[in-house]
């Protein structure tokens, strides 16, 4: 149950700082806005890449913006290139988890099936409520029956105005 809880709680949009990459390593934002999130992200690096090319393509020892671009340019390839990784992990498990659910031929969202588990497992904690609910008044009632059977003035008393309350229960 803690496992679908996470993917419950992702259903709702809700983006913090904090869980951004847990919620992206889950799969608990909408795969499409990754997708289109990614696509952005090397546009805009292509473009920079190209306006570096066009302005700064000798690398100039004294030029510090030229040079600090150069490498921002390298490491930012290598992070992007490890994030179309994560993306198409993402992608694959996904799929593999649509298959495995029997949902694969509905082209479902991934907004979509994670809201089954927000169904799920709101649904699943009002029915333990409710059994848990039920096996208290089961054990309650057992017990009252126990204590009505024993012979005792009390008991009689208890008995005469529980006859008493079903009387008056069916005349109401």
């Amino acid at each position: 149950m803690d496992e679908l809880e996470r993917p419950a709680e992702a259903y709702r949009g809700e983006y913090t700082q904090k869980n951004i990459a847990l919620w992206l390593n889950m799969l608990l934002v909408n795969l499409q806005d990754v997708r289109k999130g990614l696509s952005e992200l090397q546009e805009g690096l292509g473009h920079i890449c190209r306006e570096l090319d066009l302005h700064f393509s000798d690398l100039n020892a004294d030029d510090q913006f030229a040079t600090q671009m150069w490498a921002f340019i390298g490491k930012a390839k290598g992070q992007l290139e490890d994030l179309v990784d994560d993306v198409r992990s993402a992608e694959a498990t996904f799929v593999e988890a649509i298959g495995y659910y029997g949902e694969e031929d509905k082209n479902m969202s991934t907004s979509e099936f994670y809201g089954i588990f927000k169904i799920f497992v709101t649904s699943y904690r009002a029915r333990a409520i409710f059994i848990q609910t039920m096996t208290l008044l089961t054990v309650f009632a057992r017990n009252v029956n126990r204590i009505m059977k024993l012979p005792s003035k009390r008991n009689w008393q208890l008995r005469n105005a529980s006859k008493r309350w079903k009387r008056t229960e069916r005349n109401a």
